[in-house]
């Protein structure tokens, strides 16, 4: 397509290969076409989670893989807490996004880039494409 897309669910295969996670080359496609990639929650698409828990730490390697792509305005969030069944140790539901944000900051992000992964990537896709 030649179309601006959403993968709302997607994270990182060079983080982490799951079939359900981008290639470096499909997720520069989107951010090429002006789409957006949403991180999902859900542990077995952040890590082996036989291996490690799913954390905060799992969350922040995915986004900043997409972010070492040029994602600022391509990452977004999909967390998809309705159907993810046990989230990352640290987030037990949306009411713990805050933590996130927290670690975000943390971790170095500008309140910038935060609100661009939180909201406004995602804003601005629906406003300028739907």
């Amino acid at each position: 397509t030649e179309a601006p897309i959403i993968a709302t669910h997607s994270n990182s295969r060079a983080v982490y290969n799951h079939t359900r996670n981008l290639t470096d080359e499909q997720f520069c496609a989107i951010r090429d076409l002006g789409g957006i990639v949403g991180i999902s929650l859900c542990p077995p698409h952040l890590t082996n989670t036989k291996e490690a828990p799913a954390t905060i730490d799992t969350i922040l390697r995915h986004i900043d893989h997409y972010l070492d792509l040029g994602g600022e305005y391509t990452v977004s969030l999909g967390c998809d807490f309705d159907g993810i069944g046990t989230p990352p140790m640290g987030i037990r539901n949306v009411s713990d996004m805050p933590a996130l944000a927290e670690a975000m900051r943390a971790h170095g992000y500008h309140q910038e880039l935060i609100d661009n992964i939180f909201w406004r990537n995602a804003r601005n896709f629906v406003c300028n494409h739907l």
